[in-house]
């Protein structure tokens, strides 16, 4: 039975839907992705306490580009390492629209994207405990493939920047835009980053294994 109105993205609504077919699997996409969301929570792999100081503290595996769903599960995965975070940055070109900030158990969390850090990253900061800097794998990547990323960006010896590790798994589609730039985010003329405001206020960037 073709799907409702109601059934439709916003993305279909204004593009005018789409066939019925087309419409049925991207419904039930979705709904895998929230069935596996629920039963395994966020893809992610740590680098141990004591690994060695690199430009990356992890990888993480989404399962979408959709910030306001995966932004804050992502935060609240990072909590035995950050507390609780206030800031996420990203690549803006590797995620859908994003509002400013959300709210989460009552704090704000800020989200500020940039076109000058590594596309395949984010940046998680927390006030009081620093920041980390993950590998962010591709939602579309195959497993196997995407589950040998993660593992090479948590490797405790690994120093190799996320860029390279995506690009040597092959975990990149080639329309995918590629960067040599830092992974700390820059800011755009006349602005400040996230972690320039927040040591104008008292805190310090440490770097954390």
């Amino acid at each position: 039975m073709p799907s409702s109105a109601n059934d439709l993205s916003p993305a279909q609504k204004q593009a005018g839907g789409g066939s019925a077919e087309m419409i049925a699997s991207d419904l039930s996409s979705a709904r895998t992705a929230e069935q596996e969301r629920a039963q395994t929570g966020p893809r992610l792999r740590m680098k141990p306490a004591d690994a060695v100081h690199g430009r990356i503290n992890g990888g993480w595996w989404p399962r979408s580009r959709d910030p306001e769903v995966e932004f804050p599960e992502l935060v609240t995965a990072l909590r035995p390492w950050l507390g609780m975070a206030n800031r996420v940055s990203y690549h803006l070109d590797m995620w859908a629209a994003a509002p400013r900030k959300m709210v989460l158990e009552g704090r704000a969390i800020h989200f500020e994207g940039f076109r000058s850090m590594e596309p395949h990253t984010v940046a998680v900061t927390s006030s009081s405990a620093g920041r980390l800097n993950l590998l962010t794998v591709p939602p579309d990547t195959p497993d196997e493939t995407a589950r040998a990323v993660m593992d090479s960006a948590a490797d405790p010896n690994s120093t190799t920047r996320a860029t390279e590790l995506i690009s040597s798994r092959s975990a990149v589609p080639p329309q995918v835009p590629r960067s040599d730039t830092a992974v700390v985010p820059q800011a755009r003329s006349g602005e400040t980053t996230p972690e320039e405001r927040w040591e104008g206020e008292g805190g310090q960037i440490r770097a954390r294994a």
